[in-house]
């Protein structure tokens, strides 16, 4: 069965919490489709603004935070906010032709900043994401 983002959204919304802007909620899982409505879950809560929510993001407000050891072996984390995301995501899609017929397939690290970008992206163009059993994987 497929879950479109109407669905997921509505699944998301069952969640009675709220959280403050820019507060950054942890999502912890293994690879599962329930992660995306995790996502939505937080958008909705109010953690993150976004399509989803009946209040509009200001162009400076977090949307996502990866954090790397980078190549020192010291945590770094790197904040990345909606003008920034809006402004690689539209035209991205645009250019190699993501719409509601396309299809995404995670199987990259939830901790790599690809997925991340890849969800959105399949969420925003209300395109479909495949994600892989363990075995598949």
């Amino acid at each position: 069965m497929a879950w479109t983002v109407s669905f997921m959204s509505s699944v998301a919304a069952t969640s009675t919490c709220s959280v403050d802007r820019d507060v950054f909620v942890p999502l912890c899982s293994e690879k599962s489709r329930w992660t995306a409505v995790a996502m939505l879950g937080v958008i909705k809560a109010g953690g993150i603004k976004g399509p989803w929510t009946s209040l509009p993001a200001a162009p400076g407000d977090a949307l996502y935070a990866v954090f790397t050891s980078g190549s020192t072996g010291t945590p770094k984390g790197v904040v990345s906010n909606h003008s920034s995301s809006g402004a690689a995501i539209r035209p991205y899609s645009q250019a190699v032709e993501f719409d509601k017929d396309s299809r995404f397939f995670q199987f990259a690290s939830y901790a790599f900043d690809v997925t991340i970008f890849d969800t959105l992206m399949a969420l925003i163009n209300g395109g479909c994401i495949c994600v892989p059993s363990d075995d598949d994987r």
